[in-house]
């Protein structure tokens, strides 16, 4: 039987940041998802979505969750926002949540990317 995942790369607000004060501004980050599927979503044949997974439905999940909790720790929140997801999902489909964030370094006149990996695949 094929393999079937599913990656889903979109961006959302999260009050992160050690200090209190950088965690009162919302910041962007990019949250990647990835679902991995044991055998391929009836959606691959019939061409319904009522046979696959909606993203719409997931992104709503992370963002209404994010929108009421603050996080001092990238790998905090990205732990968190797997568990926020993994509760969705039948236990047969096996999930991965990357979240990136662009802190301003110390003395780096460029902006860096961090990204922190979470989950069962």
């Amino acid at each position: 039987m094929p393999n079937a995942d599913l990656r889903l790369s979109f961006p959302l607000t999260a009050n992160l940041g050690w200090l209190p004060d950088e965690r009162q501004r919302a910041q962007r980050i990019t949250i990647e998802l990835h679902l991995r599927f044991s055998q391929p979503p009836q959606g691959c044949v019939s061409d319904e979505l009522t046979d696959t997974w909606c993203y719409d439905t997931l992104a709503v999940k992370l963002r209404d969750f994010l929108a009421t909790h603050h996080f001092r720790l990238l790998e905090h929140l990205t732990a968190a926002s797997y568990q926020c997801l993994r509760v969705l999902l039948p236990s047969d489909i096996r999930l991965h949540v990357s979240i990136t964030k662009s802190p301003q370094l110390t003395d780096i006149s460029e902006t860096a990317n961090a990204t922190f990996s979470y989950g069962d695949l």
